[in-house]
């Protein structure tokens, strides 16, 4: 345990209290030890997950989509988040002083909450990018070009220095706060940076919400296509089947007005869609014999003694086009991204909301582990993404181990 003779001055309604530092540490053996190995391990996977996935798409030609340019722009920035946060939280950890906030350190604090409100802003145009992909696949070239990507990236980009730049341009003190590891302003300019964070959370969780709504109602309308084309069951189609008495008649032939004639069936609607092309080398082998003949198993029916329907005449379960459903796992790859990102990053959003709301945190020490621990999860966010592409992307898995083995 560490001394307690470190202390601030707070100016608190124009008085000034002496604050004791040691509730805000939380650096004693062994929570300092067991931090300084989480912050480590984060370091090392996101520098090194997120290079991997930069290198992998900047190298293979097939990769640089739109989409995956975006997801490149979230890579670099949990990179620098996570360089400009991580080695100062564990500086702070080994030595177990309050750091003085000069230029430097200023430079960095700030240099991070860009980073970290531009990862939220990249996820608007990361979902209208799925949402354009799976909602307007053919005009989805003519809209994603180069320079509405790059002009997406950068007004988000822009948005968010607008948003850092209030304290900076307003000038002022600033005192080390040690359960951030941030260098926090305190002059009025704060309100008006965190309510423009506020914004950009709202604008980005309106984007992401609207877009993948609009996703959803996609797919349930490529199910409703696809189980509108799919062919009745071949027992409901050709035969029906009657009991009465113990004995099994067959009423479905003698029925007036019925649609269900072998040869009005054609062979594609006959069968399983997995038995078409030997449907059809029977077809031609045996040019005389109907189609609903060819398989005496695929007819057969309930005997009197109970046998089950052959499972052939079950309706095939309704398919989706590859294409489609290549469309739709990229979108919920991305869809994890996002929901992982909002997981980490909603208790530190909280926490920070709560501190604008009660004024200056030391009023509050209760709160002092919910900020240490929102931040160290919202650290997640920095490295979570490659291994969600690692295990959802297919291609991009399989790229990364080309260019391991070419090196």
């Amino acid at each position: 345990m560490f001394s307690n003779n470190t202390s601030v001055q707070l100016n608190v309604t124009n008085v000034t209290v002496e604050f004791d530092w040691e509730p805000y540490f939380y650096a004693s053996s062994p929570y300092g030890e067991l931090q300084l190995v989480y912050l480590g391990a984060s370091l090392l996977l996101a520098v090194g997950g997120n290079t991997a996935v930069l290198l992998t798409v900047l190298l293979t030609e097939d990769l640089r989509t739109p989409g995956n340019v975006l997801i490149c722009a979230l890579a670099a920035t949990d990179i620098l988040q996570a360089v400009t946060k991580i080695p100062l939280a564990m500086y702070f950890l080994v030595i177990r002083e309050a750091l003085v906030c000069d230029a430097f350190q200023v430079a960095v604090s700030a240099i991070y909450m860009f980073f970290g409100t531009f990862s939220v802003c990249i996820i608007a145009p990361i979902s209208l990018d799925r949402y354009w992909f799976i909602c307007s696949p053919l005009r989805y070239p003519d809209i994603m070009t180069k320079t509405r990507t790059a002009l997406l990236t950068g007004g988000f980009a822009l948005l968010t220095f607008i948003t850092v730049l209030p304290p900076l341009i307003e000038g002022g003190r600033d005192s080390f706060f040690p359960t951030y590891f941030v260098c926090r302003y305190e002059g009025p300019a704060r309100l008006i940076r965190q309510s423009l964070m506020n914004t950009c959370f709202a604008i980005t969780l309106a984007t992401m919400f609207f877009c993948y709504y609009r996703i959803w109602r996609e797919v349930r309308r490529q199910h409703a296509i696809v189980q509108h084309l799919q062919p009745a069951p071949l027992a409901d189609r050709t035969q029906g089947t009657s009991k009465t008495g113990g004995q099994t008649q067959d009423t479905t032939a003698d029925q007036p007005g019925d649609e269900s004639d072998p040869a009005d069936l054609g062979e594609r609607w006959a069968c399983p869609r997995h038995a078409h092309v030997n449907l059809g080398f029977q077809a031609e082998a045996e040019p005389s014999k109907p189609p609903a003949q060819d398989d005496p198993q695929r007819n057969a029916v309930s005997q009197p003694s109970g046998q089950p329907v052959p499972a052939a005449q079950e309706p095939s379960r309704p398919l989706l086009s590859p294409e489609f459903q290549k469309r739709l796992r990229t979108a919920g790859t991305i869809m994890m991204v996002v929901v992982v990102f909002w997981a980490t990053w909603i208790p530190y959003s909280v926490t920070i909301f709560r501190m604008g709301i009660v004024g200056v945190e030391e009023v509050a020490p209760t709160d002092a582990v919910w900020q240490r621990l929102s931040l160290l999860v919202s650290m997640v966010s920095t490295y979570s993404n490659p291994i969600i592409y690692a295990y959802r992307n297919r291609e991009l898995r399989l790229a990364f181990l080309r260019l391991c083995r070419h090196r």
